[in-house]
């Protein structure tokens, strides 16, 4: 019985310690980050980044999809995290026709692509030059639905006793 309940227990600890991206991804570019993309495009170009963040839509052109992506730094899990953080847009081209239920808006993304170049589009009543990725991997995070634990509002009658 000690011998199945140890088994369970290291099968667990090594299922908390998996990835959402594989191990060639992440040992190909640790080194290169959004920013660096973002600021020299042109010597990023071939270079696999590992970068997060909040989809924005998807376009579509001559059968390539686009995705629009706001970055995110990543935490420890390489979940996108603060997004009041941005070092700015960039666009996923991938092959086919993504599903937009899937692939919805303001859904959390970690992916790993190679930098392919650059492509300007109207941003608003500006032009915005997005750095483009190759799709290489990608994580769909989940949605969460956020609930309150305790009611909005209380009853007290004093002493410290609320309904």
């Amino acid at each position: 019985m000690v011998k199945y309940l140890i088994v369970i227990v290291t099968l667990l600890a090594l299922a908390g310690c998996s990835s959402v991206l594989s191990d060639r991804v992440l040992e190909a570019q640790p080194s290169v980050s959004f920013a660096t993309v973002r600021e020299n495009p042109d010597q990023s170009t071939g270079k696999l980044v590992v970068v997060g963040g909040r989809l924005l839509g998807i376009h579509q052109v001559d059968g390539i999809s686009y995705l629009e992506v706001l970055e995110h730094p990543l935490d420890s899990r390489l979940r996108p995290a603060d997004a009041d953080v941005s070092a700015g847009r960039f666009l996923i081209q991938m092959a086919g026709q993504p599903d937009p239920q899937v692939w919805s808006r303001d859904r959390l993304v970690t992916l790993a692509g190679k930098v392919v170049g650059v492509q300007s589009r109207a941003l608003g009543q500006t032009s915005y030059t997005y750095p483009i990725l190759n799709l290489e991997e990608v994580h769909l995070w989940p949605i969460e639905d956020y609930y309150y634990s305790r009611p909005l509002s209380t009853f007290s009658i004093g002493g410290g006793l609320s309904f």
